[in-house]
């Protein structure tokens, strides 16, 4: 198994917040869904399986991309899944408006408010936002959701102890059985060390815009 394909397995672990925070949306029927910064796609091919709609799947990464395509072929959704090699910060080159978009983890690259700001003129009249970022300061994302005409539908805090359970202890366990070594043994083992260290959670922001 890559490290690639280990953090997917892992990261299976994390798609029950996924569903809950989908499931906090309306229904619609076959919804338009943009995924922001889908990377190999995990939250990707299950938002297909639980819409029933089109996904447009968006990274700059394109050997991950690479791994969505043959995902989506072997889990059958790939006719529901448009996949575009294209940077967030190039948003602008898209015509398509969307019912729902989706960022998991992906925000922090443009900014928490300036992606709010930005990727409004993508949504349909009454379209949803759902954004999966770190849990720090809360209090003023709150505050520029209002400013930037969204109604919070939900919010769904992840754990820092929920994440280890859930993430980081299985990555671990699986980097012992994997033989990685070099330097992606140590990123990894920093990467694990560090997040113990923090004590950071995450949280879904499950919004609305505002008419």
């Amino acid at each position: 198994m890559s490290l690639v394909a280990a953090r997917d397995h892992v990261r299976n672990n994390l798609l029950e917040f996924t569903r809950t925070a989908f499931s906090m949306i309306p229904p619609i029927d076959n919804p338009c869904i943009l995924d922001i910064g889908c990377g190999t796609g995990v939250q990707t091919i299950e938002l297909a399986k639980i819409s029933n709609g089109k996904v447009t799947a968006i990274d700059i990464d394109a050997k991950a991309l690479d791994i969505l395509r043959h995902k989506a072929k072997d889990a059958g959704v790939s006719d529901r899944i448009s996949i575009m090699e294209l940077s967030m910060l190039k948003l602008n080159n898209l015509n398509e408006i969307y019912d729902i978009i989706w960022a998991e983890g992906s925000i922090f690259i443009v900014g928490f408010e300036n992606g709010l700001r930005d990727w409004k003129r993508l949504l349909t009249r009454d379209g949803f936002l759902v954004v999966h970022d770190e849990d720090t300061d809360v209090d003023t994302k709150l505050q520029l959701i209002e400013k930037h005409g969204y109604q919070e539908i939900g919010l769904i805090e992840i754990s820092h102890d929920e994440w280890w359970k859930k993430y980081y202890a299985p990555l671990g366990n699986l980097l012992g059985k994997m033989g990685i070594n070099g330097d992606n043994e140590k990123s990894l083992k920093d990467e694990i060390n560090m997040f113990r260290k923090t004590r950071m959670g995450s949280i879904f922001f499950i919004l609305q815009s505002k008419s």
